[in-house]
């Protein structure tokens, strides 16, 4: 049996409006007689409808096969950041668009790989999913996330994959996206309003092993305390410009 090939066909809706799908040719769509012996179109059966299609018109940004491919053009910086602000706006409204995908539109994104219109590094925390804080649907953005929207420890993994972005995807805005109350950054700043992250990372490892039965469990730091640790100069970059303040300022 030779292979099933995905085509790009348009369906003439029972309404009379036209649809364009991308993937193989649906066995469920009937001919119907339109009077030209020159031309046919096809309808979908009411009874075996797709009906977890999504709206084509609810697309992120503008797309050719109803979802973010590479047979689209990149957008600009201020074109992604409208799109991004709009899509954050339906989010805050509580009136969310992007819904899930239908076979065919993943079928596209398989074949024709991603055009995220934007590159965000957000923070690992669990109440800012950036998918769903921007009504987002796969392959609208590249997304990379940890503690503290933070690349200074993860250079080889965060800053390459954004390179990666830029220089494969195309994706013309790199958002860095912060959030309040970031336990790594409240952290951070911790360590520095105490004036000395090094005694405040011992005091801590001396406490630990003072709990534990393994004596050498403490020899080195945490990866999380280095993280931190190595924010103290963003908190005290922030300290100097806001003069001063508590931690939650």
């Amino acid at each position: 049996m030779a292979p099933q090939q995905s085509v790009m066909y348009k369906i003439q809706e029972a309404d009379g409006s036209l649809s364009q799908h991308y993937g193989p040719l649906p066995t469920h769509l009937v001919p119907i007689d339109t009077g030209l012996r020159t031309a046919a179109s096809i309808v979908v059966t009411p009874a075996t409808s797709d009906a977890s299609q999504e709206d084509p018109s609810e697309g992120f940004g503008p797309s050719k096969l109803g979802v973010r491919t590479t047979v689209d053009e990149p957008l600009s910086a201020s074109q992604a950041i409208e799109v991004l602000q709009a899509g954050n706006r339906r989010f805050v409204q509580g009136d969310v668009k992007a819904g899930g995908l239908g076979p065919d539109k993943r079928r596209a994104l398989a074949s024709h790989g991603q055009r995220p219109v934007a590159t965000v590094i957000g923070c690992a925390d669990s109440r800012c999913p950036v998918e769903q804080l921007f009504d987002a649907r796969p392959g609208d953005l590249f997304v990379l996330r940890n503690a503290g929207n933070t690349c200074t420890h993860a250079e080889g993994s965060m800053v390459g994959s954004v390179e990666y972005s830029v220089a494969v995807l195309e994706t013309k805005m790199i958002l860095v996206l912060g959030h309040t109350g970031c336990g790594a950054i409240m952290g951070a700043t911790k360590l520095f309003l105490e004036r000395s992250a090094k005694k405040y990372i011992e005091a801590t490892c001396q406490k630990d092993a003072q709990k534990s039965t393994d004596q050498g469990c403490c020899k080195s730091k945490s990866s999380l305390l280095g993280l931190l640790d190595a924010l103290v100069p963003v908190a005290e970059r922030a300290c100097v410009e806001l003069g001063g303040g508590s931690s939650t300022e």
